[in-house]
């Protein structure tokens, strides 16, 4: 045989495995579907609305944006992707509560939080499943309570810096989600660490490398995870490798301190280096908690102002309760006082109802399992689950569904909390064993800052008025644009 004919023949038998390989996985996917067929019929689960995924996970995104679910008529169902894997995507909330709490034992994390998030921020309470979260959380848990979280030394010192660096005019234009990304980095830094890296008004080079690599890595692990999903691992990531060891190495620093007994009995690490003396873990639990913590309080401050902004006379009745409840210092504004300003809260939870941090969070089914709702002719019947299926649950479309929120579910109205009860048609911080424990820590934060933004301005317009609120792709969900008109309050108005 010549050696063309050699090459030849190795070509065909290479071809006729790759054949094989591809009939047998095809036979076993029909095999699995048929399986859970049958487990569907066991528990009288009802068909799900199927749409074709024509641009694989691409396609997660557009469906909190262009509201997919409408396009369907449905709030559960399935998309087939490359590679025989499915997708449930669901905005329904007793789904939404099988899947976080009352059974949360048939899901895991899987490869788009889980993976992707460790590939860039180590392990971490953020990550970590398992024996592993459960060691984590427990770690931190203790440092998450009232008399640690209910200070606002930090936020009153960060917060005159980043009104101090405003423009000195009665009227100016600003850039808000810079100023509010920087200010809500130094209070994160010097809660942790005992050590700020004063981004507002400009630290050491390396701290300033520091927020920068904070900046970048945040960015591109959200947009990573939301373009490619479980394919994330194909986007080339040299630059991610090189801002996360900066992060690593410069956290690694603080770490080594406060195992030598050096850092302050307020810090963060002070208190979890008396619960390991393992450098890695505590340097990745301080990265992780920096990366989930900071963009989330600092776009939903942003988000608030900028619905303020829109809304004129929402912006006047908050500023006058402020103005009633507080008058125009910080001295009565305290972890009780700001949570009881109901006005406050309503507008803060309207805000998060409208535009959620996670707008649309994913798990993996651990085996064939069943989610209560969305299967049937008419939506009411349970969904049968395959082993490994990934489930999208967005709260971006929840919290815009006006068979739960009215005809207005779309618009801007605080007194619609007037009541209100919370439940799972409103989680923004997620719900069951995974809830955020830093929620009251940024609750308090963005309340604090509001409500001193409030007492030095009496007017906040947006440039353009016809201008909608435009959301980016990031991690977790931000504005895209962000600047506003300030008009500074006289003294006494």
């Amino acid at each position: 045989m010549t050696a063309a004919g050699t090459v030849a023949a190795v070509f065909m038998r290479i071809l006729a495995f790759l054949v094989v390989i591809i009939v047998y996985k095809q036979i076993r996917n029909a095999v699995r579907w048929r399986k859970l067929k049958s487990f569907g019929d066991v528990h009288g689960c009802g068909e799900v609305a199927t749409k074709k995924n024509k641009h694989a996970d691409i396609d997660f995104f557009k469906d909190i944006v262009q509201k997919r679910y409408h396009v369907i008529g449905r709030n559960v169902y399935r998309s087939y992707n490359p590679f025989n894997a499915s997708t449930i995507s669901t905005a329904e909330p007793e789904n939404f509560k099988a899947i976080l709490a009352t059974r949360s034992e048939d899901y895991e994390l899987g490869v788009v939080r889980g993976e992707s998030i460790r590939d860039g921020a180590g392990q971490g309470v953020v990550s970590a499943e398992g024996e592993a979260w459960v060691h984590y959380r427990q770690q931190l848990r203790p440092h998450f309570l009232r008399e640690h979280i209910s200070r606002l030394d930090h936020a009153k010192d960060h917060l005159s810096l980043m009104l101090g660096v405003l423009p000195k005019e009665e009227s100016f234009e600003a850039d808000v989600l810079p100023l509010l990304l920087r200010f809500t980095l130094d209070t994160a830094t010097a809660f942790f660490f005992g050590h700020t890296v004063n981004s507002q008004t400009g630290g050491t080079p390396e701290d300033m490398e520091f927020a920068a690599a904070v900046d970048y890595t945040t960015e591109f692990l959200g947009w990573r995870s939301r373009i490619f999903g479980q394919w994330y691992w194909l986007y080339p990531a040299w630059k991610l490798r090189k801002t996360t060891k900066y992060i690593r190495d410069w956290t690694a620093e603080y770490v080594q301190r406060a195992l030598e007994g050096k850092a302050g009995e307020g810090v963060l690490l002070h208190h979890l280096a008396k619960d390991s003396r393992n450098p890695i873990e505590l340097r990745d639990q301080c990265m992780q908690l920096i990366l989930a913590g900071r963009d989330s309080t600092a776009n939903t401050m942003c988000f608030m102002l900028l619905l303020l902004a829109r809304h004129p006379a929402e912006l006047a009745h908050l500023r006058g309760v402020v103005l009633r409840e507080f008058g125009e210092g910080d001295e009565h504004l305290t972890f009780e006082a700001l949570k009881l300003c109901k006005p406050l809260v309503h507008v803060l939870h309207e805000t998060m109802r409208l535009y959620p941090v996670a707008p649309l969070s994913f798990r993996s089914a651990k085996n064939d399992t069943v989610l209560p709702v969305g299967g049937g002719p008419d939506g009411k019947s349970p969904v049968a689950v395959r082993k490994g299926e990934l489930i999208a649950m967005s709260q971006y479309v929840m919290n815009r569904r006006e068979d739960i929120w009215g005809p207005d579910a779309a618009e801007f109205r605080p007194s619609r909390w007037e009541g209100e009860k919370l439940g799972w048609h409103y989680i923004p911080f997620s719900g069951g064993q995974r809830i955020c424990m830093g929620q009251q820590y940024a609750l308090n934060e963005i309340a604090f800052a509001i409500v001193r933004i409030l007492q030095t301005f009496d007017r906040i317009e947006p440039i353009d008025p016809n201008e909608p609120i435009k959301t980016k792709i990031s991690f977790p969900m931000g504005p895209r644009t962000s600047k506003l008109r300030f008009h500074r309050a006289k003294p006494n108005a």
